[in-house]
């Protein structure tokens, strides 16, 4: 908000930190009430780019799909980015109905508050705010052995550490979860 930039909305776009001052309930009836339609919700938030390891992501949407049913599981990714329209091409194309690429969204506490689990396969990561702000909201966490994220995360407590490039045993992981 400080750069003085003709038409910055061009160049800068800001995805808020899930934690706010005027947020800091972390259990509500919300919560309570969206395990009434056994749905289970799978959040990711990021760039939607390579180092984030998007097709990656859509393929093990589409394992837990298949295991567990596409009326079971929500998978969903905020964020925009030079790969989003390929992957929303590639959602469609192998007809996984349960998985949306919202873009960009000014607040994500809400869909944080909703998941039931946060699931971040990165390449490259050097910290993972977005994991801890899941974990402070109480919601497991399965994220990739890169960088800084199994500094955030202890296996088999506050989620699950899996490699980058083992699609089914991430799947395996989120089953365990929804299960």
């Amino acid at each position: 908000k400080f750069w003085n930039l003709q038409k910055k909305e061009e160049w800068v776009n800001v995805t808020y930190n899930t934690i706010r001052e005027d947020d800091k309930s972390l259990n509500t009836q919300e919560d309570e009430k969206k395990h009434a339609n056994n749905i289970a919700k799978i959040l990711t938030i990021g760039h939607v780019r390579w180092d984030k390891n998007p097709m990656f992501w859509i393929d093990v949407a589409e394992i837990v799909s298949k295991k567990i049913g596409q009326d079971n599981v929500e998978f969903l990714w905020l964020g925009g980015g030079e790969l989003l329209e390929e992957c929303v091409r590639k959602v469609k194309s192998i007809n996984l109905n349960n998985t949306f690429f919202k873009g960009s969204v000014n607040n994500t506490s809400e869909f944080v508050k909703n998941c039931d689990i946060y699931f971040q396969p990165s390449l490259v990561e050097s910290f993972g705010i977005c994991v801890l702000e899941a974990m402070s909201m109480g919601r497991p966490c399965i994220v990739s052995n890169s960088g800084g994220l199994p500094e955030v995360v202890e296996d088999n407590k506050t989620g699950f550490i899996v490699g980058n490039d083992n699609k089914e045993l991430m799947a395996e992981k989120i089953i365990k979860l929804i299960e």
